[in-house]
């Protein structure tokens, strides 16, 4: 829920943001190594993500 709501916030589809497949592999193996935890997207989302591991 709160990558669809970052992801209106920037006007972006969620998938652009974040994929469900990356979303389930750093729940499932805490991987960290994602475009999520890079760039705009780790600003945008990634620091909240590690926040929550």
């Amino acid at each position: 829920a709160r990558v669809q709501q970052c992801a209106r916030d920037f006007g972006i589809a969620a998938e652009t943001l974040a994929s469900k497949r990356e979303l389930s592999a750093i729940i499932i193996s805490g991987n960290q190594d994602s475009r999520v935890f890079s760039g705009w997207r780790r600003s945008a989302i990634g620091d909240e993500l590690l926040a929550l591991l």
